[in-house]
């Protein structure tokens, strides 16, 4: 009996943005982030661990989030405005 493959293990998933920048590092243009991130992809580009952001939303600094199931996400706008604070600071 021939293998036949599975269309869901065969067919390539995109690279996540998080593997092609370092880590603290952020992409060149803006439209490189997805709409929503992780808690995972914002610790990476903010070059913190998952740990501090569960922190900063404990303490209420944390910037605005959405709670999706048992998944923490955070908007790009949000994302990139917290940005631009930290580097005109």
């Amino acid at each position: 009996m021939p293998k036949t493959l599975d269309p869901l293990v065969s067919t390539p998933r995109p690279t996540p943005f998080t593997s092609m920048i370092a880590r603290g590092e952020w992409p060149s243009a803006e439209s490189d982030l997805p709409i929503f991130l992780t808690q995972h992809q914002y610790a990476h580009l903010r070059g913190v661990t998952v740990r501090t952001l569960q922190r900063e939303r404990a303490l209420g600094t944390s910037i605005p989030f959405v709670r999706h199931g048992n998944n923490i996400m955070y908007a790009r706008a949000d994302v990139l405005a917290r940005y631009r604070v930290a580097q005109a600071a």
